[in-house]
């Protein structure tokens, strides 16, 4: 098998692990007013594994994120800085 093949297999059985990890039976198990740390546990669940899906994904493929280091987060904090500037006039 070539990479490429080994590749889509590692992703479509991502995307079912994850279907069936936010799917609703498993949600409804963290859905009662538990919290952990002040945070509902069910908001921590679900940020858990989507953290997992996403590092899943970026493995599977095998690439490293593009990441421009001459502009580090500058167009992030330009964009934060310009919607809280505007939402100061408002």
């Amino acid at each position: 098998m070539n990479r490429r093949h080994l590749t889509g297999q590692r992703l479509i059985a991502l995307f079912i692990a994850g279907c069936l990890v936010l799917n609703y039976p498993l949600l409804s198990l963290f859905s009662h007013d538990g919290l952990l740390g002040g945070i509902p546990i069910l908001y921590l669940y679900k940020t858990f594994f989507h953290q997992r899906i996403a590092g899943g994904s970026t493995a599977a493929i095998g690439r490293k994120p593009s990441y421009n280091h001459q502009l580090g987060y500058l167009p992030f904090a330009a964009a934060f800085v310009y919607f809280f500037d505007q939402a100061a006039i408002i």
